[in-house]
């Protein structure tokens, strides 16, 4: 009988215990507090779950952000191959441009080589070009001289006249080369420029979708270990004032949470 009543006193204490902690942790209405804690959870959810669309989105802005890199990305070896072909090109051209200016050198030694013998004839003409004109053979070998000088000299000036041309043509087209290279290294730079503000607009994608998510998560679970918490002195409290206890199962909110920490854990986006 004894040990009946001390068995039955220490039950109440515990039962009085049990009511005290929980009115401490839970205030006067710790039904109330619990329905408030849950609304306030399923605000949290309803927002993470709005994350999840957003992140949906975000999703799909990044994928188009590296279709766009890609596109970027041959568009720019496509002009760095123009840019060395183009180099290439230049480097062509300087040759012919000298070699143009060799030809003209030469060329215009042979005319300057004419010129003198011309003037040299001029001062001291040969015998053949001094016989009288009733002389008709020796006209004939004076016009057949100064036929081959003027052959010559005509020659040297076509010469000239090709290798000035060329010359010019092939600066010309050095010149509209370079600013080709000018202009094709300027597109080049504008789309790297490009490229590098895509880029960092992903990453600031990536990191405020992470953010953003995990944040929401550990919101999420706050308030479900809190209500968590609250359940299960609530339940406690209720199967004192029934007279027995039950064993506490995991609750609902428990469960929620781990899928959420484990939704964070998956939401990386590559």
């Amino acid at each position: 009988v004894i040990t009946s009543a001390r068995t039955m006193l220490f039950f109440l204490w515990m039962l009085a215990g049990a009511r005290s902690e929980a009115d401490e942790y839970l205030g006067p209405d710790p039904q109330g507090e619990l329905e408030l804690l849950s609304q306030q959870l399923e605000i949290k959810r309803n927002r993470e779950n709005g994350l999840d669309s957003r992140s949906i989105e975000l999703a799909r802005e990044i994928a188009s952000l590296s279709e766009r890199i890609v596109t970027i990305s041959e568009d720019i070896q496509t002009r760095s191959k123009a840019i060395d072909g183009v180099e290439v090109e230049l480097g062509g051209l300087e040759a012919s441009r000298e070699l143009a200016r060799l030809a003209l050198v030469e060329n215009n030694n042979h005319l300057s080589a004419a010129v003198g013998v011309l003037a040299r004839l001029r001062k001291n003409p040969p015998e053949a070009l001094l016989l009288t004109p009733n002389q008709k053979s020796q006209l004939q070998l004076r016009a057949a001289v100064l036929s081959l000088f003027m052959s010559a000299l005509s020659a040297d000036v076509t010469k000239i006249s090709h290798a000035l041309s060329r010359s010019e043509a092939v600066h010309v087209k050095h010149r509209r080369r370079q600013l080709e290279l000018t202009d094709a290294k300027e597109e080049l730079e504008v789309e790297q420029a490009k490229l590098e503000r895509v880029l960092r607009r992903k990453s600031s994608l990536q990191a405020a979708l992470f953010s953003d998510r995990k944040s929401a998560a550990e919101e999420v679970a706050s308030l479900a270990s809190k209500a968590e918490d609250l359940e299960e002195l609530v339940a406690t409290l209720k199967s004192a004032s029934a007279g027995h206890f039950e064993p506490t199962v995991p609750s609902v909110s428990r469960q929620k949470n781990s899928d959420a920490t484990q939704r964070l854990n998956d939401s990386h986006i590559a």
